[in-house]
């Protein structure tokens, strides 16, 4: 798909929506495979929903493949549901908002 881009031209021209999907999800997969993880010294809020893929499909991990990734430690927040309930569900996406706000002001509160 990438190789098609140079000739389609996907970022400078309108293309069809099914082509323009496969496009993103072959760089995201590209810059997947080239992204060299390093540990760093602050704190991770995982954001984790309850109900995950089945393991025959994923490794189960309850950090999500996080563990020893940050000196800060990792604090898990479990929400109810899969992922795409937040994208469905206004009450429950509001929910996992309000967290992520506290996550961030408790973040900037601490560098101050």
């Amino acid at each position: 798909m990438i190789a098609l881009d140079t000739l389609m031209k996907f970022r400078a021209f309108r293309c069809p929506i099914n082509l323009r999907i496969l496009y993103i999800q072959e760089v995201c997969f590209a810059a997947r495979r080239r992204y060299k993880l390093m540990p760093f010294s602050g704190k991770i809020d995982l954001f984790r929903a309850e109900h995950q893929p089945p393991s025959d499909l994923f490794e189960e991990d309850p950090l999500l493949g996080w563990s020893g990734m940050a000196a800060g430690g990792i604090e898990v927040h479990q929400f109810p549901g899969d992922h795409t309930m937040y994208l469905r569900e206004p009450v429950i996406a509001a929910v996992v908002a309000a967290q992520l706000g506290a996550c961030l002001e408790q973040a900037v509160a601490e560098r101050t």
